[in-house]
């Protein structure tokens, strides 16, 4: 039927391009894996050390996949054909549309999704020199948030005192950090009955 669609009006080949490669995604992608219960690093691979093993997602090319399926959670390649990232690219190389600016958004994700945070970076920068920051500067922030300078705390429970404090920092691009702690005085509670 999408292929009926473009024969009856060749000017909506970017969009039908774009729902192929949306329903492929859609059932090969890396995100497939969310579905089978498996949280990014929280099991242990059977096939591999974190860096070459079966869900080292940073290093999939880009006609690699990890999905879901039937039979489990695998690593395979994925014809051209049915290659979302290169039917995106496609589409992105077109010129520019509506369909082209949300082909550079999805290659963004994708490759963010798959950790590859370099190539992510550079699809959102062509993203912002073609179709600019986006809604909300959407795209620049999602730019900063790779190649910027960031960080948090994390989420810690109550720790006893007379013992070392740990607490957890979580940062990306970062050289240096400096954290200075204080004793803070706390005013004797009143209670009233």
């Amino acid at each position: 039927m999408l292929t009926q669609a473009i024969e009856f009006d060749g000017n909506r080949t970017n969009e039908v391009d774009i729902l192929f490669a949306n329903f492929m995604k859609g059932q090969l992608g890396v995100q497939t894996m969310a579905y089978y219960g498996w949280r990014f690093g929280s099991i242990d691979d059977q096939e591999g050390d974190k860096k070459t093993g079966t869900f080292a997602l940073h290093t999939l090319k880009e006609e690699e996949t990890i999905a879901r399926l039937a039979t489990g959670l695998k690593r395979f390649s994925v014809p051209d054909e049915f290659n979302w990232l290169k039917i995106y690219l496609r589409v992105a190389d077109r010129a520019r549309t509506v369909w082209g600016e949300q082909a550079l958004g999805n290659l963004a994700q994708d490759f963010e999704d798959r950790r590859q945070y370099p190539k992510a970076a550079e699809f959102w920068k062509r993203a912002i020199k073609e179709y600019g920051p986006g809604n909300n500067n959407v795209r620049q922030n999602r730019l900063d948030q790779i190649v910027g300078t960031w960080g948090r705390f994390e989420n810690v429970q109550t720790q006893p005192a007379g013992k070392e404090t740990v607490l957890d920092f979580r940062y990306r691009n970062g050289a240096k950090v400096t954290f200075e702690a204080h004793a803070v005085k706390r005013a004797p509670s009143c209670s009233t009955t």
